[in-house]
């Protein structure tokens, strides 16, 4: 699936919040420069409603770093991204 996302230039997002920290899937997400957000709670109401209240932030994120990276959703809307999500660099 992370192949078919790099391909298509689309932007992963996933409740799988434990994804960065797999090696095999750590290491798919650098080789395909993957730009990925996680949602950080699963008590979110509903997705769309967040994605809504992120995609502001979520585009800024997205025109400024080309990936890879792993940035997290909080349940209030705000995404939150540090220099250590950049996962290449590692």
């Amino acid at each position: 699936m992370l192949r078919k996302v790099a391909e298509r230039k689309w932007i992963l997002i996933t409740f799988d919040k434990k994804q960065r920290t797999r090696l095999l899937e750590r290491r798919l997400i650098e080789q395909f420069k993957i730009r990925e957000f996680v949602f950080t709670s699963r008590e979110i109401g509903d997705p769309g409603d967040l994605l809504v209240k992120a995609c502001r932030q979520m585009r800024t994120i997205c025109k400024k770093h080309d990936g890879p990276f792993v940035a997290s959703i909080a349940k209030s809307g705000k995404v939150y991204f540090r220099p250590e999500d950049e996962t290449g660099e590692s």
